[in-house]
């Protein structure tokens, strides 16, 4: 096999997240950590990272590389098989493809499985195998009788509409497949035809698949029987066995998973994580029920897991890893916007990393989460997957953007080790790393364990007082609101206060101190007293038209029932009608009174 070498420049930059501008360094070709295999710009591959696999069909000891390609996303699916440096067959798709994984039908037999709609294709041996198709959803019994009906004469598909419309915005009552086609045609016409046209055939509700991957059964090895992942637009994720084409275990998530993620052996022991649409990472394994990992603050352009790390590419252009309990552990700005992401597993040296292609036509390659090369390429790689291709152990093959597909290999001095490059001069955007634990916050730890219940009951205080504390406070800001504020409304107050009691008269007097009058503007005059010592009659008096200039008098009989003597004070305020704000207001200090005498 004649094979082009190329090598490519490579352009090393720093990992960490810099707000100043960045120097870069290019680093010699044998520095370099790929070489270019070869290349073939007339592909013409419509796909992403999750249609691609690289698979032993043939179980030769030689792997071919599997592509579902979409093309226009409308019609012509191809599944398309690259050997060597050439493509050696295509077959069509029954429907656009959404998936493709690679795994052991029986031992040390491999099978390409292509997610299409709500089936999942098995090709054995590149030969169509078996149909797997998932088990139709229950009907809404609504929704069946309409469709029921539109089989009469002159029945009128408008009715129909109307009660699958009805059906559509109701929470919880899924449509089918022939309904929604139904609803999104715009005309009146088209509608009947569809439904004259269809409302014959039995009606049915499938689920159509969202992501796929393959999981080892029992056996770890690479011969070992595998077991299928499906992430279905229904929000489930479901288990099934690659022998017997039976579900194994239904997990229902709150959202739609469109990333997933698993290791360890189907029955032993495993973990399953699941990223779904609405930026929320989901895991279960064998013994428990889904639960919220992490979430994350942007969509999700990738994720993989690469040993006990998950990295997510998110659309703000970062790099997020977590370890597997949901924990932060760094973030890395990336050069450009994510377009693609895979597992690097270099196997016979044992190294482990991430790739990560960007809209700046550069794969970024993550060791540990730390950037050690970036790889060149002519155009934005918008697929990417890593393996074993032909006879070699290391391979990546990527396909751009216009379709070309190149296949580079990994060198073999290559160490994937970062080195020393060219600083800022600004070194102001280093990332942050977390400390080390030490000693004594260890022992802070555990002093806090055993004293879980007494921190708890101290922390209940402490908030309890902060209550108060503000309850006060704002008691206080209240009763400061009553102060006089005639700067708006020009209104000024006098009180007098007449009697020895134990009866008194208030006599106020309400002035506009305005040179213009508002018609429409009316005031009120509100008294708050102490019940238990004082009783008023007039507690609220609606206030005539205040003249400029003029004084408007109010008097108000103030009765003193305290048997003891005691006395007390009176607020007045004045507040618009059509508020609650006073706009001015008075305490008035009543004098002391005699007991009244029986």
């Amino acid at each position: 096999m004649e094979m082009q070498h190329k090598n490519y420049s490579r352009v090393r930059r720093m990992d960490e997240v810099n707000f100043g501008r960045e120097e870069s360094v290019t680093k010699k070709d044998d520095e370099a950590c790929f070489i270019a295999a070869f290349s073939q710009p007339l592909a013409r591959l419509s796909v992403y990272s999750c249609h691609l696999a690289l698979s032993d069909t043939g179980n030769n000891g030689e792997s071919k590389l599997i592509a579902a390609s979409f093309n226009d996303g409308v019609s012509k699916f191809m599944l398309k098989v690259f050997s060597k440096t050439s493509l050696v067959s295509q077959n069509a798709i029954l429907g656009l493809p959404s998936a493709v994984t690679s795994f052991n039908i029986s031992k040390g037999v491999s099978a390409v499985g292509v997610a299409a709609g709500a089936a999942i294709f098995i090709y054995k041996n590149m030969r169509a195998f078996f149909k797997y198709t998932l088990p139709e959803l229950e009907l809404n019994q609504i929704e069946k009788e309409a469709w029921i009906h539109s089989r009469e004469e002159n029945f009128d598909f408008e009715n129909l509409a109307d009660v699958l419309t009805t059906l559509r915005y109701q929470p919880g009552i899924p449509l089918s497949q022939r309904s929604r086609i139904f609803l999104n045609l715009s005309s009146a016409e088209d509608r009947a035809a569809y439904a004259k046209a269809n409302h014959q055939k039995p009606l049915s509700r499938t689920s159509n698949i969202v992501a796929m991957s393959a999981m080892k059964k029992s056996v770890p090895d690479e011969t070992g029987v595998s077991c299928l992942i499906v992430a279905t637009e229904e929000a489930e994720i479901q288990i099934m066995d690659c022998v017997a084409f039976t579900v194994l275990r239904k997990v229902e998530l709150p959202s739609v998973p469109v990333f997933i993620q698993n290791s360890g052996l189907f029955d032993v022991d495993y973990k399953i994580f699941g990223i779904c649409r609405d930026g929320v990472c989901y895991f279960f394994d064998r013994d428990s029920e889904p639960r919220i990992l992490f979430t994350l603050s942007t969509h999700a352009a990738g994720f993989v897991k690469v040993n006990a790390n998950l990295f997510v590419a998110c659309t703000d252009e970062t790099l997020h890893v977590y370890d597997d309990a949901g924990r932060i552990k760094h973030i890395r700005r990336l050069r450009g916007r994510p377009l693609a992401i895979c597992e690097l597993d270099v196997k016979d040296k044992g190294i482990t990393g991430v790739l990560v292609s960007t809209s700046e036509s550069v794969i970024q390659i993550f060791r540990k989460t730390e950037l050690v090369d970036e790889l060149k390429t002519n155009e934005n790689v918008i697929a990417l997957t890593f393996g074993r291709y032909d006879r070699e152990d290391s391979t990546l093959v990527t396909v751009t953007e216009n379709g070309a597909l190149e296949v580079f290999f990994v060198r073999r001095k290559a160490t994937f080790e970062k080195k020393e490059i060219a600083k800022t001069s600004r070194e102001v955007g280093l990332a942050i790393k977390m400390p080390k634990m030490e000693q004594a916050y260890l022992d802070q730890i555990e002093v806090e364990k055993k004293n879980i219940q007494s921190m708890m009951n101290n922390f209940q205080y402490d908030l309890s007082r902060i209550r108060l504390m503000a309850g006060r406070e704002m008691l206080s800001i209240h009763k400061k609101a009553l102060a006089p504020s005639t700067d708006i409304y020009g209104i000024s107050m006098t009180v007098s206060v007449f009697g020895v009691g134990p009866v008194f008269k208030l006599k106020i007097s309400v002035t506009n101190t305005k040179e213009t009058i508002d018609l429409k503007q009316r005031f009120v005059l509100g008294l708050i007293f102490n019940r238990h010592i004082f009783t008023i009659e007039r507690k609220v008096v609606v206030l005539p038209l205040l003249l400029p200039g003029k004084s408007t008098t109010v008097e108000v009989i103030v009765r003193n029932t305290s048997e003891n003597g005691e006395t007390g004070d009176v607020k007045i305020l004045i507040t618009p009608r059509e508020k609650t704000k006073p706009v001015i207001s008075s305490i008035v200090s009543m004098p002391i009174a005699e007991p009244l005498s029986v």
